[in-house]
Parts: C-alpha cells; sequence; structure tokens
C-alpha cells in the first residue's frame, strides 16, 4: 500500500469516528440536559 493512500485513509477514518462520536455522545448530552 502506498503511503499516502494508507495516510489519507487514517485521516479519513478518524474525521469519521470523530464526527460519529460527536454525533452520538452531543446527542446523549443533549438529552440529558434537556431531560434535568
Amino acid at each position: 500500500m502506498p503511503v499516502d493512500l494508507t495516510f489519507g485513509a487514517a485521516i479519513i477514518v478518524g474525521l469519521l469516528g470523530s464526527s460519529h462520536c460527536l454525533g452520538m455522545c452531543g446527542g446523549i448530552v443533549a438529552a440529558l440536559n434537556m431531560g434535568v
């Protein structure tokens, strides 16, 4: 695997992972704050 392709894939996976975590955790935190 070329280094560029591996590096690009790592960045994409990192962005998808962080956005997914923010969406899930952010939604849970917002629901808890509204519930309280």
